[in-house]
């Protein structure tokens, strides 16, 4: 014969609540939630100065690099249509609350050559940067 537990049967409320786990997290209290909140904030701004200094080891590691880092200066380097794109959609905002039908039609052309001019000017500096990728730099990383 078993030996008796020693305790009574527990209720099905008692048992079920036995299991629950509360939190996923420890509880903290307000101070350690703010002191953490500071550490995170400065910690943030930390990597936002890296990255804006151009510091490599503040990137993704997609975008690091001696290849990466070309494009990136190489890109950075020029002027293009695509940075004037949204200036220039706010422009044709404007113009198109105008209730003249010669300015809207121009507003509308203005959008769609500027949209225009950006995929013709990206499709050219991607065949500019591959030039020197292909004459230069492709020998050097291919085995």
């Amino acid at each position: 014969m078993a030996e008796k537990k020693g305790r009574p049967t527990p209720k099905r409320k008692e048992a079920e609540q036995s299991r629950v786990v509360n939190r996923l997290a420890p509880a903290a209290n307000k101070e350690a939630k703010k002191l953490q909140k500071a550490q995170a904030r400065v910690l943030r701004a930390q990597q936002r100065d890296a990255y804006m200094r151009g510091d490599e080891n503040a990137l993704p590691p997609r975008d690091k690099g001696p290849v990466r880092r070309f494009i990136r200066n190489y890109v950075d380097s020029r002027r293009s249509v695509g940075e004037f794109f949204l200036p220039i959609i706010v422009l044709v905002l404007f113009m198109t609350l105008i209730p003249v039908m010669y300015i809207q039609f121009a507003a509308i052309a203005l959008m769609y050559s500027a949209l225009i001019f950006s995929v013709v000017d990206g499709y050219f500096l991607s065949r500019r940067i591959k030039r020197p990728w292909n004459l230069w730099l492709a020998p050097l990383y291919t085995d």
